[in-house]
């Protein structure tokens, strides 16, 4: 998947990090739908990596058929009580 600039920041979630909560490779995750933007279907997924305790959010975009990543952080609250209310 291609990374747009905004998916990095200060808590440095790596594409491999990315990798295992996209492909649930540790755990399950959660899929929160987005609204749209500019593109098409948008959607974080919250979920566990190897590299880290705490859960990590990644935000996927389907632009023009290809899945981009926007968004990699830390998970926020919000996040971390919706993956505690589905899993």
């Amino acid at each position: 998947m291609r990374r747009l600039p905004s998916s990095y920041n200060s808590h440095d979630v790596s594409d491999v990090e990315i990798d295992e909560v996209f492909s649930e490779a540790l755990q399950s995750c959660v899929e929160i739908p987005l609204r749209p933007r500019d593109h098409g279907e948008r959607v974080l997924y919250v979920g566990f990596t190897s590299e880290r305790v705490s859960l990590v959010e990644v935000g996927i975009e389907d632009q023009y058929g290809e899945l981009v990543v926007f968004h990699a952080r830390e998970a926020t609250a919000a996040s971390v009580r919706a993956y505690k209310r589905e899993v």
